[in-house]
């Protein structure tokens, strides 16, 4: 039987659980239809006090103090009623410690982190730049564009090398072939 406020007000009851429940509407139905939150009275550590009279009015049923949770239950075989009464523990939902040296720790490990994937993120880039540059360096060499461009000067001889000591300026054996009278001669093998 659902026992009405006006009867639990003197047993020092304060209201029901479903008022002290802020949800949205679809959830709260949910609670009242398998939970019944809204015939669930609580009450005060005057109904703490008022246990056995609390009883006698809710035979059946669960109810709350500050510091207990009552179930009535009506016995199947006799029409006595059982109850159970268990403390209510504090809630430990919000209840942890916060290490703040070692979230410190943390941040400072993430920066240094940071700082050298950014480091080695500029290197990239700067390797990825010579690279392209080098490419296309080699890209005109091939086609022979650069033999006087300014990228690729002409030989300079300011090592104290003399023009025709210079390596690039070294006569070839075949123009000593030619030089010799060589035409239609056998050439020597060097």
């Amino acid at each position: 039987r659902n026992v009405s406020f006006e009867e639990l007000q003197p047993l020092g009851f304060v209201g029901f659980l479903s008022d002290l429940i802020e949800c949205p509407p679809l959830a709260k139905r949910y609670l009242y239809k398998y939970y019944r939150i809204h015939n669930v009275p609580i009450g005060t550590a005057v109904t703490d006090k008022m246990a056995d009279r609390v009883n006698k009015v809710i035979p059946s049923g669960l109810y709350f103090t500050p510091s207990h949770r009552y179930q009535n239950n009506k016995s199947r075989y006799s029409s006595d009623t059982i109850s159970s009464i268990s403390q209510v523990r504090e809630s430990r939902i919000f209840n942890f410690t916060v290490d703040t040296g070692r979230i410190q720790t943390f941040q400072n490990q993430l920066a240094a982190l940071n700082q050298e994937s950014d480091q080695t993120r500029e290197k990239h880039t700067e390797v990825k730049t010579r690279e392209q540059e080098l490419r296309k360096k080699d890209s005109a060499n091939r086609e022979g564009k650069t033999s006087h461009s300014p990228a690729n000067p002409t030989p300079r001889y300011d090592r104290g090398e003399n023009k025709s000591t210079h390596p690039e300026n070294q006569p070839t054996p075949d123009l000593f072939y030619k030089l010799s009278g060589g035409e239609g001669k056998v050439r020597p093998k060097i």
